[in-house]
């Protein structure tokens, strides 16, 4: 398996978050022995340009860096990309440009995983410029998709604390609390559009099913290098 593909990740966004999606394809794969195991080639690289200060205006676009990043990765090997990262995705076209493997879109999956759980109305938790971006609004369209305009500063302050490697009580109560407002306005599902929330907050963490887009694109990828070893024989 690990000679005939290979997963390239697009890293550094933040790393917790990097690994943490690493984990999650190990886990999809559930493979009987290492040799089972696909090759995964991950970019781990916490100099990609800050994503939230360039969509709103105020730093670089990350857009080149990300592109460069890609093309390494499929130099190096990577017949298939991803990049868990949500508010990223906001640069996606222009930094998939021209990149001559499949990128697979953590939006679309995650949206994907959000209609498959049934529920008519979907909360969704992410980056301020991610929801407010309309990303996820548009994948979901037909579904009703509520924000928290007035919880943003709790949710920023969870992803900031997961960041800085705070992954404690004190931030799953405030993600839990996050969630639950989003239950309180008639949310029936929530989605995580953010990686680093999946480190403060589990399915089971809400009254209401929790979604995680993170493990919906490992999910995702772990089928399309399965399809591509399937083409090869």
């Amino acid at each position: 398996m690990t000679a005939v593909v290979a997963l390239g990740v697009l890293g550094g966004m933040g790393p917790a978050a990097c690994i943490d999606f690493q984990w999650k394809v190990l886990r999809a794969t559930a493979a009987p022995t290492d040799a089972a195991n696909f090759r995964v080639i991950a970019d781990n690289d916490p100099g990609v340009p800050m994503r939230v200060a360039a969509a709103e205006g105020h730093g670089a676009s990350p857009a080149a860096y990300l592109h460069a990043m890609a093309q390494r990765l499929v130099t190096q090997g990577a017949t298939l990309l991803a990049m868990p990262c949500n508010t990223a995705h906001l640069f996606y076209a222009e930094a998939a440009a021209s990149i001559s493997v499949p990128w697979l879109h953590l939006i679309h999956e995650g949206a994907a995983a959000a209609r498959a759980s049934g529920a008519g109305t979907i909360g969704l938790l992410g980056s301020g410029p991610t929801v407010a971006s309309g990303m996820y609004q548009r994948e979901l369209e037909g579904l009703a998709v509520l924000t928290d305009p007035d919880g943003q500063p709790q949710v920023d302050a969870v992803i900031a604390r997961v960041k800085g490697g705070d992954l404690g009580d004190g931030t799953r109560r405030l993600a839990q609390a996050a969630a639950a407002r989003l239950v309180g306005l008639g949310a029936r599902a929530v989605l995580l559009g953010c990686t680093e929330l999946p480190l403060a907050l589990a399915d089971g963490d809400a009254s209401v099913p929790v979604i995680d887009a993170t493990d919906a694109l490992a999910r995702a990828c772990v089928a399309a290098l399965r399809k591509q070893i399937d083409a090869q024989h």
